[in-house]
């Protein structure tokens, strides 16, 4: 997803790592037979977003020269922005897959109930990552400008670590005494689920200034990732994870899970899939998949219900199916930007030679 550094500075080692992860959502997404395999995904596939981010914060220069608000108001522009626009497009799928399957007071509520979750940032589906990542950057840049040292800046994400968790803990409390408490809970989990975000975008950041890891044999470092991958497989069955909803289980697997399987994946795209067609394509253009796939998904779902195809879309099919679809909308909306891109070109140019 494009956030943080001007395209010149994109580094396709990240792209391509970014690339992996959106098709890991995808798998996470679809309905696989084998429930480990989604959980081994979830485990890892939202921090690494959010690392990444803060990777490439790590790199990007120009934001530091910035003013504090004209830096807000640009993630607002990348982040925000799209929101909305990919949320009125999911509000439009929701409202065609209900006059199906709904009467007109179940129609009613799934719109209502749509818009109600976009307006207060608890976002549709998987779209609630864009308004927590616009707060977790946000944070950020705050404590950027604010704390000037190191120790206190890794002192302040202790300190939302700590209070990131005990809220987890009240969740897990409040979903079992029932539904009444969601509504009190449900601004505190938006918030909640950015701050999480943001610790995972800080140790991005962090650990990419201090490029230690990058220094060693490429032997070497990819006995780390091995090393990182087997700890993630090692512990991630014992751990139930759902970061919209502020669900990590027991904080210190799930964050030993999230860093190892979020650094090994990055690692290993560092050492072999830099320079990969396929993900660093996926991964420049993950913003439109991670937005799109889920209403692709039912509107797929609805189509065969209804009879309209005999294949089962599931499983690995439907990943192959989803991903595909995905490759025709991202190309067609790259050339669309582009078309759209030269007509604001020449419009500037004309008004330019109208104003001489």
């Amino acid at each position: 997803m494009k956030y943080s550094v001007e395209s010149c500075d994109r580094l396709s080692y990240l792209d391509s790592a970014r690339g992996i992860a959106i098709i890991c959502v995808i798998i996470g997404h679809m309905n696989l037979r084998n429930r480990l395999i989604s959980q081994y995904i979830y485990s890892f596939h939202m921090p690494i977003f959010f690392i990444i981010s803060g990777m490439l914060l790590a790199y990007g220069e120009k934001w530091k020269i910035r003013s504090l608000w004209d830096n807000i108001k640009r993630k607002a522009t990348n982040l925000l922005g799209p929101y909305v626009m990919f949320s009125l497009l999911s509000i439009m799928v929701i409202a065609l897959d209900s006059v199906q399957h709904e009467n007109l007071k179940g129609f009613i509520s799934k719109i209502c109930k749509a818009g109600v979750n976009t307006l207060n940032l608890d976002g549709i589906q998987t779209l609630w990552f864009l308004p927590a990542l616009f707060i977790a950057e946000t944070v950020f840049l705050i404590l950027h400008r604010v704390v000037r040292d190191k120790r206190s800046a890794c002192i302040f994400t202790l300190v939302v670590a700590a209070v990131t968790t005990i809220y987890a803990v009240f969740t897990h409390i409040c979903n079992d005494c029932g539904e009444r408490l969601i509504p009190l809970t449900t601004g505190f989990n938006i918030i909640n689920r950015a701050l999480i975000g943001f610790i995972f975008l800080f140790l991005g950041y962090l650990f990419e200034k201090s490029k230690k890891l990058y220094q060693l044999e490429k032997v070497k470092l990819f006995a780390v990732a091995l090393v990182l991958i087997f700890i993630n497989l090692l512990l991630f069955r014992y751990n139930f994870v759902d970061l919209r909803n502020s669900v990590i289980g027991n904080p210190v697997v799930y964050y030993i899970n999230a860093i190892c399987g979020s650094y090994g994946v990055i690692i290993l795209a560092k050492l072999f899939f830099s320079k990969n067609r396929l993900f660093v394509f996926f991964g420049r253009n993950s913003l439109i998949i991670f937005a799109t796939h889920l209403n692709f998904m039912i509107i797929g779902f609805s189509l065969m219900l209804a009879g309209c195809f005999t294949i089962r879309y599931e499983g690995l099919v439907g990943v192959i199916i989803v991903i595909a679809i995905e490759s025709i909308v991202v190309l067609l909306s790259n050339q669309i930007s582009k078309f759209l891109s030269i007509i604001s070109s020449r419009r500037e140019a004309n008004r330019k030679l109208m104003i001489e």
